[in-house]
């Protein structure tokens, strides 16, 4: 079954696509054989078609960024037998190649449930895809390296729910993942050398008494997974709904413009390097060395030789 934005490309290429003439009509592909709609119109971006009754025609009062939202719109399908018919649409505005692909995205897993394909339930999800279009900012390798390494940790282990719920909900966290009695700051590195740069409030952090820090080799050769990919895996091993809406949230707003297909990690690599350390292990300087005039104490640490303990040591502090 093609995906969302596999199906919106190969649309474009229809050769019935040329006979579009205003923006009211459209050349649809069904949605996971339901009644919804991914649509192309005049414009060339997508719009989500769901079939109605005829009733008095609106566009939602409510503002959605990047989003255009009508409930019974009188249309036409031009790939259709049937004469002018009336749908909820939910158009995409933004002709940028990376919001139209969050956009399917987003699409394409809400509606795998046909609990969602009602346009109540829709309308209560655009919010949080307005607030991930909104999102503009152009992130460098070492962000997607911090997200991809993130999203690792909450992928490869028994703990799926409850880091997901214990990761941070903006970036600007001082701490990756907190939970009750722990807490977890995630490293990645792309060398051959598990070398890493700390701030001192980050290895001296006063909130918890176990601070771990978790170290990943990152490569880009081989096997590798995108960050959608790796998302998409994550997302799937989530039961929870509340779980799975606060890791998308989290996810797109770290992610915010970027490219999800330009970085690639091996999830071979990550799982053979894969370390975990207790903070107070890692070579540190000495409170009462630093003088008082010196503030943001940043520093640079060889970790080869850094004891590593095992994920489950570290939960059974959560637990005990």
């Amino acid at each position: 079954m093609k995906t969302l934005n596999s199906l919106f490309q190969s649309m474009l290429f229809e050769p019935g696509i040329d006979e579009l003439n205003n923006l009211d009509s459209f050349f649809c592909s069904k949605i996971h054989q339901s009644q919804l709609r991914l649509g192309v119109s005049l414009n060339r971006l997508p719009t989500i078609l769901i079939s109605c009754d005829a009733g008095e025609e609106k566009q939602t009062k409510q503002k959605f960024q990047g989003l255009q939202v009508y409930q019974y719109k009188k249309c036409k399908v031009i790939n259709d037998d049937s004469q002018e018919n009336h749908f909820h649409l939910i158009r995409c505005m933004d002709d940028d190649p990376k919001i139209i692909s969050t956009f399917l995205d987003f699409f394409e897993e809400l509606l795998r449930d046909p609990n969602n394909h009602k346009i109540r339930v829709i309308l209560e999800k655009l919010n949080l895809l307005s607030q991930i279009l909104n999102l503009r900012s152009t992130e460098p390798k070492a962000t997607a390296m911090g997200l991809w390494s993130e999203l690792y940790l909450i992928n490869a282990f028994n703990q799926s729910e409850v880091l997901t719920d214990a990761w941070h909900n903006n970036t600007q966290e001082k701490l990756d993942f907190e939970l009750n009695k722990i807490a977890i700051e995630v490293k990645s590195f792309s060398s051959n050398e598990r070398i890493h740069t700390f701030s001192y409030r980050q290895l001296a952090n006063l909130s918890y008494e176990n601070l771990f820090i978790v170290s990943i080799q990152l490569k880009d050769g081989g096997d590798t997974l995108s960050l959608r990919d790796l998302f998409k895996d994550t997302l799937s091993k989530l039961n929870s709904e509340d779980a799975k809406t606060k890791l998308e949230k989290v996810f797109y707003e770290y992610a915010g413009n970027m490219d999800l297909e330009e970085f690639r990690f091996s999830k071979e690599v990550a799982k053979n390097t894969c370390r975990f350390f207790k903070a107070s292990d890692i070579p540190s300087i000495e409170e009462d060395s630093i003088p008082s005039e010196v503030s943001n104490l940043r520093f640079t640490v060889d970790c080869n030789k850094v004891p590593a303990i095992s994920i489950d040591e570290v939960f059974s502090l959560e637990t005990n």
